[in-house]
């Protein structure tokens, strides 16, 4: 089963870039986790706060001509909302052995959360020439 899915979460450690071939084709492919920390409430010493109840990780694989961009960029903890066809399988747990779902996501979009509090600033490249090409 295949189902469209937005996600927003952090970008965990493991961000790698990967040239594949396909259909005679090559490709890069960029392979990233996101995890994804669900909120609830509860009452501690009278007063209400926010607290993490379980967080859910997704395996990402981003496949587009700027891929190798992306790889440059993203970083551990980097704030993303991502886009993209779900897949669920299931794999068997190293630690406890046990079967779980797991969650692969074919990424079509990538959006930066720019609105949390973790991204400080922003450093943008020169505007790009009237011919197209960015200064080097």
């Amino acid at each position: 089963m295949s189902v469209e899915i937005t996600i927003r979460g952090n970008i965990g450690d493991t961000i790698r870039l990967n040239d594949v071939e396909f259909r005679g084709e090559k490709f890069k492919a960029l392979h990233f986790s996101v995890a994804s920390t669900q909120l609830k409430k509860q009452i501690t010493n009278g007063q209400e706060e926010t607290v993490a109840d379980r967080v859910t990780w997704y395996t990402c694989t981003y496949w587009a001509k700027d891929a190798d961009v992306l790889h440059k960029n993203l970083q551990k903890g980097l704030p993303v909302t991502v886009v993209g066809r779900l897949k669920i399988s299931d794999y068997v747990s190293r630690k406890t052995g046990e079967v779980l779902p797991g969650y692969d996501l074919r990424v079509s979009n990538l959006y930066l959360n720019l609105n949390s509090k973790r991204i400080e600033s922003i450093t943008l490249l020169p505007p790009r020439e009237t011919n197209g090409n960015i200064p080097s």
